[in-house]
């Protein structure tokens, strides 16, 4: 199912202009490597839980991000949020979630999960998507992720995967300085949100119906602040507990081993 920012076409923005907010970028996330042996399993287990994929997504008030493989809501203050937080990025989505887009996010390294990458790069349905006078020049990518050389990808790649969590552990591993964004849809979220260090969610201020529904988080994650309020929605952020739980236990050890070699 498609993620919840992606569908906001001509709807009547807040009367608070955009170009007056401020929409925070996400902070780079840094990992503890005081007091830690470079080669040790240790700081390799560490920055594997660190490394910063994030998911971003939109729910009403009754969990709901989509309905009949689309968004029931235009929210396009979120929708500039969303642009402003990912752009310059990774974002991983299903199939679904892609071909509803219409075209490639701009600025991005499009990552599309499907079960055939071989087969979709060569249906002509898939390719019309991102090939037309008014896309410029998109290049797909097969390859598996365990092969690719994340340094090499670009903003202009789409990079058809069959494994999201296999991309998600190649991305860890490859420690690229960027960040990798999940962004639906709902069956996307359900496997790679333990994966994930932050969550970014919007949280639309009213009831709708709908197929698609953001999955149950709230045990294994704590709100760390609210970088964004607005009349329609508000975007509440998380961090994922067993990653504060790794950063509490790096920053005590390399206190600890501070103060022996004093």
């Amino acid at each position: 199912m498609v993620d919840s920012r992606l569908f906001c076409h001509h709807a009547r923005f807040h009367a608070r202009r955009l170009s007056t907010i401020d929409f925070p970028r996400h902070p780079r996330v840094l990992l503890p490597t005081h007091g830690l042996a470079t080669g040790g399993s240790q700081l390799s287990t560490l920055n594997s839980q660190l490394l910063p994929v994030i998911a971003v997504a939109a729910m009403s008030l009754n969990r709901v991000i989509g309905r009949d493989n689309k968004i029931p809501w235009h929210l396009p203050e979120d929708f500039k949020w969303f642009k402003k937080l990912t752009t310059g990025s990774l974002v991983l989505m299903g199939r679904k979630t892609f071909e509803s887009l219409g075209r490639p996010l701009p600025n991005r390294t499009n990552i599309v999960v499907t079960r055939d990458p071989e087969h979709l790069a060569r249906d002509p349905r898939f390719m019309a998507i991102f090939s037309g006078p008014n896309e410029g020049r998109w290049q797909v990518r097969t390859e598996s992720p365990s092969q690719t050389d994340f340094a090499s990808l670009t903003d202009r790649d789409v990079w058809l995967v069959r494994d999201p969590r296999e991309l998600a552990e190649a991305f860890e591993k490859a420690r690229l300085p960027r960040e990798l964004f999940v962004i639906g849809g709902a069956q996307i979220y359900a496997q790679l949100l333990d994966r994930c260090t932050d969550l970014y969610l919007s949280v639309v201020q009213r009831e709708v119906e709908g197929d698609a529904h953001f999955p149950a988080f709230e045990e294994t994650w704590s709100l760390h602040d609210t970088p964004l309020t607005t009349p329609d929605f508000i975007v509440h952020h998380y961090r994922n507990k067993r990653d504060a739980s790794a950063t509490s236990q790096a920053s005590r050890q390399g206190a600890a081993e501070a103060g022996e070699t004093k």
